[in-house]
């Protein structure tokens, strides 16, 4: 089991709403370099990272929610 990058946040904040989606779903999905934005603000981003496996799922999830 691999994890992918989904998506890169410079808002803490909104990757955590998205990340709860996407766990709302039943999917995995966790946040990377959190300590770092919190550290120093908006100068570093947070990267939301899924499955592997479940990268499409997320991707649709994500693209419906958009519309």
């Amino acid at each position: 089991m691999s994890l992918i990058e989904l998506g890169v946040y410079y808002d803490r904040f909104e990757a955590e709403i998205v990340c709860g989606r996407l766990r709302s779903e039943g999917l995995d999905a966790i946040i990377f370099d959190a300590g770092l934005g919190a550290t120093y603000g908006n100068a570093f981003p947070v990267r939301l990272m899924v499955l592997e496996e479940d990268e499409a799922a997320a991707r649709a999830i994500l693209a419906v929610d958009a519309d």
